[in-house]
This record gives structure tokens, sequence and C-alpha cells, in this order.
């Protein structure tokens, strides 16, 4: 899954526009035409929000298509709610994450997301930090809500979007964003991190060889990283070794899985994953010493005298 990012482009230049009297707004954003047959499946929106600081009220978000006249059209396609005391007081304090619905985004279409607060007032609201040269204009970009009946023409927040993230390769057909995080209070380079993925609905539906071989991680530059899949694969347990190349201190960053290329060979490779590797299905990389045997057994490697 991935998260939806707000960056300003300088093509873009309708960031004050708003809609209605009220000084609602809305956002859209286009999805990038980038790889073969490329969607982008979200479950998380990043918005640059802040609130006065009487505000402790529910904020729904929803994410429609958008019509040719700059209107949100159609069912809703994904949703979300967050509780205002979670949103910064101050403009430009940084993003709020918020959970969505799962929902695969198609490219070169354009959406619209949709805040509603239908429990502020005039006193008591949510604004949007306008990521626009010369800064934010609170008064366009408040969202009041004050009718008592919802009206997608007037009651939404505008600001354009874009998703900013390198494909690592047009071969491949999908990829998700997963989230890293550091706990530690230092940057940390070339660690390991172990991932348990559902790869076993990924192969059912077509979209990832059974044997794994088209599986890539790449890096928000498409850097590719270096990983081993340890077990399971073609099930809901497939466990995953991934090198991250860097991380700053107590910072979550996103790598990418990539799959869907048919005539992709695999890249697990525990050696370049681990500093030390040994792999307990193999006594690659054992010298023997002497009378010494190095086999495998099960889970284990074994260790024994030719002479006992």
């Amino acid at each position: 899954m991935a998260t939806l990012g707000e960056y300003y482009t300088a093509s873009y230049n309708s960031q004050y526009n708003f809609y209605g009297v009220d000084y609602y707004a809305a956002q859209s954003f286009t999805i990038g035409a980038v790889g073969t047959n490329v969607a982008q499946i979200i479950d998380s929106l990043k918005l640059s929000l802040f609130r006065t600081a009487g505000l402790d009220i529910t904020a729904y978000i929803e994410i429609k298509a958008m019509d040719v006249s700059g209107n949100p059209t159609g069912n809703v396609l994904s949703s979300g709610t967050i509780q205002t005391t979670t949103i910064p007081t101050t403009p430009f304090e940084g993003y709020v994450t918020i959970n969505m619905t799962s929902y695969e985004l198609q490219p070169s279409t354009e959406y619209m997301i949709i805040i509603r607060t239908p429990d502020a007032d005039s006193s008591n609201y949510l604004s949007w930090s306008a990521h626009t040269p010369g800064g934010y204009d609170g008064g366009n970009s408040k969202l009041l809500y004050l009718g008592t009946t919802y009206d997608y023409t007037n009651d939404f927040l505008f600001e354009i979007w874009v998703i900013l993230v390198v494909w690592y390769n047009a071969n491949w057909d999908y990829r998700r964003a997963i989230e890293v995080t550091n706990n530690v209070a230092s940057a940390l380079t070339d660690f390991q991190v172990l991932f348990t993925l559902d790869t076993a609905a990924l192969v059912t539906a077509g979209k990832m060889q059974a044997d794994g071989d088209d599986i890539i991680f790449a890096d928000l530059a498409g850097v590719a990283q270096d990983y081993w899949i340890e077990s399971g694969m073609n099930t809901n347990t497939t466990k995953i070794w991934v090198e991250v190349k860097t991380i700053g201190a107590s910072a979550t960053k996103d790598i990418y899985l990539y799959y869907g290329n048919a005539g992709a060979s695999t890249a697990s490779s525990g050696a370049n994953t681990f500093e030390e590797f040994f792999d307990k299905d193999s006594t690659a990389g054992w010298t023997t010493n002497g009378d010494m045997v190095v086999s495998t057994s099960g889970d284990y490697l074994k260790f024994k005298s030719s002479t006992n």
C-alpha cells in the first residue's frame, strides 16, 4: 500500500482557487502514467492541515473522481476519519497521516480529496496549509461547513497534488509501499529488516510469480535494495529480509515492493543482504578441515567427524 503525499509543482498554479462563498475548497491530483498498466494502491493520505485550538471534532476524508468542471463526481472511492485534536494548531507544522480504506487509483485519472467537518463553526475550524509560493491563505483554506446539507460543489478543500516516486523499471507492473520506522536516536546504515507478506494472494491473482522471482525492493529514488526470501513463498506468511541502505534517526521511510514481471529472474541473495550469511539449506561457504563433514538436516547445519 502507498501513502499519497503532497508536493508542489511549479506548473500547477491553481492552489488558491476555492469554491462557494464560505471558503470551502477542494484538492485534485492525477496519478502519473508510469510503468506498464500501473496503478497506485493507497491506504493512507498525508495532509498538511492545521486547526483552531478549540476544535475537537471528527473530520471525514473522502476520495472521488473529478468531472470536467473540476468538481467531485460519482461514488466515494476511499474514505477515512481523523480526530482533529491530533492535528497541529500551527500552519506547516507537519503532515498528518490519515488511514484510508484501500483503493487502487488508476493512471492518468484525476481525483479529488474531500474533507468534511460538519461540526465546525466560525470560531472552531480546520484549515489546509496551501504549499504554494508565497505561503498560505488561511481564509481560502478554511473548512467550516455551516450548512445543514452537504454540497459537493462547495464543501471541499482544493490544492493540486502529485505523486513523485520514481518507478524502478517499466517491466514491473505493480508495487506496494512498506513503511520502515527507526526507533533509535541515531541514523542507521545497511541494516536488515524482516517483513512477513501474503504472497499467496498475489500469486493467485496472477500478479506475482509463484517462486517469487519477480520480487524486487527499491527506495523512493528507484534504487534497488538487497533482499533475501527466507521462507514461505506463495503462502500468507512469506518471510523476506531487506537491507535498508539508510534511514535517519527516529525517522520513517518508505521502501517499495515491486512484482508482476513474468520474465524476471530472482535477485534474492542472503550473501548480499547480510554481512555474514550461512544458509541452513546449503553447505556453500563452508570449508572443512581434517575429517570434519558439513551437511544439512531439516532447519539445521550438521557438523561431524567423518570417522564417527
